[in-house]
Formats: C-alpha cells, sequence, structure tokens
C-alpha cells in the first residue's frame, strides 16, 4: 500500500518537477521512473 502511494506521488512530482523545468519528455522522464519504480518493487519482493 504504501509503495503504490509512493510511486504515485513520485510520478506526480516528477511530472510537476519536468513542468517547472520546462521539460518536453517529461511523459517519457514518467516512464522512466514509473519502470524504475516496477523493477525496485518487484526485486524489493523476492
Amino acid at each position: 500500500m504504501l509503495t503504490k502511494a509512493g510511486a504515485g506521488l513520485g510520478l506526480i512530482f516528477s511530472g510537476l518537477i519536468a513542468d517547472n523545468f520546462g521539460i518536453l519528455n517529461s511523459w517519457f522522464i514518467n516512464a522512466v521512473i514509473l519502470i524504475m519504480g516496477i523493477s525496485w518493487f518487484l526485486f524489493k519482493n523476492k
């Protein structure tokens, strides 16, 4: 539960940071962060 909430907050904050810095590929950055989060979650459960 906390991991899912943390991932959601991470995506929101990364999106805000991308908007603040005017990064055009913010969707790509969000995808990378999401993939990293999923990978961390899977490795943590092993």
